[in-house]
């Protein structure tokens, strides 16, 4: 969807699994295999992280471009990613 959406508003998408990873913003864990209750908690790190940017990207596009269409596609990303974050927060505890 994000892919479709650069490219309908000009853009050049990432083609390669090289360039998704060299500007990813997650983090693979590495080392020991964490306990289930800790991949929680780390994925809800990340949740959290990608929900700060999208609130970002939301503000820039409301405030810097008449985009509102891609405004509209991280609100509705947002509003998944808000309700995964806070089922992980309730499996993991911090609530």
């Amino acid at each position: 969807v994000i892919a479709e959406r650069v490219r309908a508003v000009g853009g050049m998408a990432l083609g390669s699994m090289r360039d998704m990873v060299k500007y990813a913003d997650l983090k693979e864990d590495i080392g020991k295999t964490p306990k289930a209750k800790q991949m929680i908690v780390n994925l809800l790190k990340q949740y959290e992280s990608q929900i700060l940017e999208m609130r970002e990207g939301i503000i820039i596009l409301e405030e810097d471009t008449c985009d509102f269409g891609s405004k509209k596609m991280l609100e509705d990303i947002l509003e998944k990613y808000e309700k995964i974050a806070w089922i992980l927060r309730s499996l993991s505890g911090k609530q």
